[in-house]
């Protein structure tokens, strides 16, 4: 019997990697703060992350001239941070002025958004309300079960990384999210490669890793009207 061979989507990352045979990257870029110097057949996010709001027109005319090239696949990662040390240097209304913004430019020009949320799921669902038409992707989910449901039921999709090997309660999450509103990343940490947190995911869902794969690649031609797997091909 042939195995099928297994395929890495690394939907959020800060650190640059090489795509290859087996692995896609969508290496993001805080827009005002790292380089975009975009190369061919790379993939990128960019957006106005809700800690570095200052110089804001800058990072906004980064972000219009960025967001139509074909390897910019994604608004993001931008958000809300409610975060006292955050709150204290952008007060809620300045963060969800700048957060609708993307919203609509992302609407605008068709493309899904990577959101960062912490400690205010409850603004974001309010938010969701006008724009249910998006395609959202909260990175980095690594909260509970109950959370995690409401934001599936708002048709958002969850992105998963060490948090599911770190946090019990956030693996029991990803044992009860949809198979297909679910994607898996790497973030900022280098603690746990993309390989072990698809095999750490694979467990707890109690599938293949293969399958897994084969699922999530099919989420992001969804999401990002693209076909990975064709490009990964080009690989072999």
């Amino acid at each position: 019997m042939i195995k099928r061979k297994t395929f890495y989507l690394d939907i959020h990352t800060h650190h640059f990697r090489q795509n290859d045979a087996n692995h896609i990257f969508i290496y993001n870029l805080i827009a005002g703060k790292d380089p975009c110097d975009l190369r061919p057949d790379y993939f990128y996010s960019c957006g106005i992350h809700p800690w570095y709001l200052s110089g804001l027109e800058q990072k906004w005319e980064i972000l219009l001239q960025n967001s139509d090239l074909p390897q910019m696949i994604a608004l993001g990662e931008c958000g809300l941070d409610f975060q006292k040390k955050i709150l204290a240097k952008y007060p809620e209304s300045v963060q969800k002025e700048i957060f609708i913004r993307q919203i609509q430019w992302a609407e605008k020009i068709k493309k899904p958004l990577i959101i960062h949320c912490v400690k205010c799921f409850h603004e974001l669902l309010n938010i969701r309300k006008n724009h249910s038409g998006n395609r959202w992707i909260i990175h980095g989910f690594d909260k509970n079960k109950e959370i995690a449901k409401q934001l599936i039921d708002a048709g958002i999709y969850l992105s998963f990384g060490a948090g599911i090997i770190k946090h019990p309660a956030t693996a029991q999450a990803l044992s009860k999210v949809p198979l297909h509103q679910i994607f898996l990343e790497t973030d900022d940490q280098e603690e746990f490669s993309i390989e072990e947190i698809y095999q750490k995911a694979s467990e707890i869902r109690g599938i293949e890793v293969e399958k897994l794969s084969e699922i999530i690649l099919k989420n992001a031609k969804k999401v990002f009207g693209i076909n990975f797997q064709n490009i990964l091909h080009k690989y072999n």
